[in-house]
């Protein structure tokens, strides 16, 4: 229950450490090379930190980084940190900026034996900028047979866009025939 425990809080961590001035975000994505893109829309790769709520009597774990990509046709990829297993869902946008999300991802024990399935549920809203996501969520864990182990609300997220940014040479490429 501890790994089960550890893995599900660490993907929802992160979020509340992105409030305050966001250390790892801010590295991965430097926003004096970000290039942004023509007609923001969710779709695309997003760098994310969630703080999962811990089942009663658990301690939060801290913030996790994650990575989403939010595919055009409703799909969602991406990958945690941990003994996760890559996170596959769906998204629908519900009202203007508005978003959910539902993800799933297998838990492994140290053998990688499947010990949990977490299933996570959001509610995410987009900045007018098209650059930065923020948003709840809750998350349901089940046992390999579908027993359910726990329920636990209260998550949060913080996501930036992943940009395509210029090198220190780009102007010099640019102007090589």
């Amino acid at each position: 229950m501890q790994l089960r425990t550890l893995l599900i809080c660490a993907a929802l961590s992160a979020a509340a450490a992105f409030s305050q001035e966001p250390g790892l975000l801010g590295a991965i994505v430097t926003s004096d090379r970000a290039v942004a893109p023509i007609n923001p829309a969710l779709t695309g790769t997003w760098v994310a930190l969630g703080r999962r709520a811990a089942p009663p009597g658990m301690q939060v774990p801290p913030p996790a980084p994650l990575f989403f990509v939010f595919h055009s046709d409703g799909a969602l990829t991406g990958s945690g940190s941990g003994a996760d297993s890559a996170l596959s869902g769906v998204w629908l946008r519900i009202a203007d900026r508005k978003f959910l999300v539902t993800y799933c991802a297998f838990n492994y024990n140290e053998a990688r034996a499947v010990v949990s399935i977490a299933k996570i549920r959001m509610t995410t809203q987009i900045d007018a900028a098209g650059r930065a996501l923020q948003g709840n969520q809750e998350v349901l864990v089940v046992d390999p047979d579908g027993k359910v182990l726990f329920t636990a609300l209260g998550g949060s997220h913080s996501m930036v866009r992943f940009s395509a940014e210029k090198p220190a040479d780009f102007d010099a490429f640019l102007a090589k025939e």
